[in-house]
């Protein structure tokens, strides 16, 4: 087996996270972990190919790095093991020697949500706020994160074709991992959705154009351009939490458990891999149940008793 110069392997890998439809964030997050790890080899072991990396070599590769926090430097290792993992399976390489590297313990925290009073705080700003070509378009990209648990990569991706009002559904949504799926909403999606739609037909977007969300300039929405309109939209509604897109996807998933739905819907709505990703919004309800319970109790201490002669 000959080596495999490092810049070709981190090329046709690139273009496998592409196929996979991974987030653009995620790519360029991975790809720099890469590229931080061809110039560690090239300073501290010039001779040494891909092949004959090993698990001690990987190690000293994270300990030399200023990740910071467990959850960063788990985030080098994930790339570690997707790279050299990829390449085993294409015949590249003999071993991942990143597998053996365990991952750091992190401390879970429970998901930021936003209540009913907050999401309505931001549509009622957005309204005030936006410029009144843009109103339609602005709701529905709100309403839709928030009744779809769409992640912001999926919505950006959406196109016309997408649409199937018949059921209620968009179809073929890529999704995270690679895999293709169908998303339904509801009414209230589906009311945003027309108003959208009736006002894109005025908008100037060229023909070839077929993105659901567009900018002004007539092209797609960009990821960015969506966080950005988040940051905005959450500042002047001055709600003291910080307001992503994924906010809204944690957000429908509480709700719906406050409101008794199944776990397991919940998990196949939001398609989630794992029943326990969906499982950290039930210690949130849990919590809003305590809290709910402790807010029956008497404000002030009881009066003491006084002492029996």
């Amino acid at each position: 087996m000959s080596p495999t110069p490092m810049n070709h392997a981190i090329k046709i890998y690139a273009n496998h996270l592409a196929d996979l439809r991974y987030s653009p964030t995620t790519c360029e997050r991975y790809l720099r972990v890469l590229r931080e790890f061809q110039e560690y080899l090239a300073a501290t072991c010039p001779a040494t190919t891909l092949d004959a990396v090993n698990r001690d070599t990987v190690v000293l590769f994270l300990r030399q790095s200023n990740a910071g926090s467990a959850s960063s430097q788990n985030v080098r290792l994930a790339a570690l093991r997707g790279f050299f993992g990829f390449l085993r399976r294409q015949g590249m390489l003999p071993s991942n020697p990143a597998e053996q590297v365990e991952f750091l313990s992190v401390k879970t925290t429970e998901p930021t949500f936003l209540s009913m009073s907050e999401y309505g705080r931001l549509l009622r700003v957005l309204r005030r706020h936006s410029f009144p070509a843009l109103i339609a378009r602005n709701e529905a990209i709100i309403v839709v994160l928030f009744n779809t648990g769409l992640r912001v990569s999926e919505l950006a991706a959406l196109t016309l074709d997408m649409c199937d009002f018949s059921t209620r559904a968009f179809r073929s949504v890529p999704l995270k991992g690679g895999d293709f799926g169908s998303v339904e909403w509801n009414s209230e999606t589906e009311r945003v959705l027309k108003a959208w739609l009736a006002e894109r037909k005025d908008c100037r977007v060229e023909a070839d154009e077929h993105a659901l969300f567009v900018s002004t300039r007539g092209t797609r929405l960009s990821v960015r351009a969506i966080q950005d309109f988040f940051k905005r939209v959450s500042t002047i509604a001055r709600v003291r939490k910080r307001v992503t897109p994924h906010v809204l996807r944690h957000s429908m998933a509480t709700e719906m458990l406050r409101h008794g739905v199944d776990i397991r819907t919940i998990a196949d709505l939001l398609h989630h891999a794992s029943l326990n990703t969906t499982r950290r919004y039930a210690h949130v309800v849990d919590s809003l149940r305590r809290k709910a319970l402790a807010s029956l109790e008497p404000k002030r201490k009881p009066p003491r008793e006084r002492p029996r002669r």
